[in-house]
């Protein structure tokens, strides 16, 4: 099989061999080869749900947080400030949990988090 370009950086070629194994070289390796007139083959184009996949795993490592736990935060945020705005209110000190929430960074952090992963799966064909 002809020499084929791995992304579109062109900077890396793979090949299938006739035995099935594969074998890949930065493209310098086999410039003598270019030289004598080939071309490898271009890239396959990039998959775009692979690329929103890939965003969407970056802020869940960087912020430590997948879905799971990022939606169980936010709903204990929720519980914890409906609670306490209940025995707020009870105490005479009137508020409501929206505004308690307002007022917690770790809470809206994770909405923001949220909200980044949310917008990005909607990109997703």
């Amino acid at each position: 099989m002809n020499w084929k370009f791995t992304d579109q950086t062109n900077s890396v070629v793979y090949r299938i061999n006739d035995d099935g194994s594969t074998e890949s070289c930065l493209v310098s390796v086999i410039q003598s080869w270019i030289d004598q007139g080939n071309t490898p083959d271009p890239a396959d184009p990039p998959d775009h749900n692979a690329i929103i996949q890939a965003q969407i795993k970056a802020i869940e490592d960087q912020s430590g947080a997948s879905t799971v736990v990022r939606e169980g935060l936010i709903g204990a945020f929720q519980f914890i400030a409906q609670q306490t705005a209940s025995q707020m209110t009870a105490a005479g000190q009137p508020t409501t949990a929206d505004q308690l929430l307002a007022q917690n960074p770790a809470y809206q952090q994770a909405i923001a988090i949220e909200a980044q992963v949310k917008a990005l799966e909607g990109q997703l064909t």
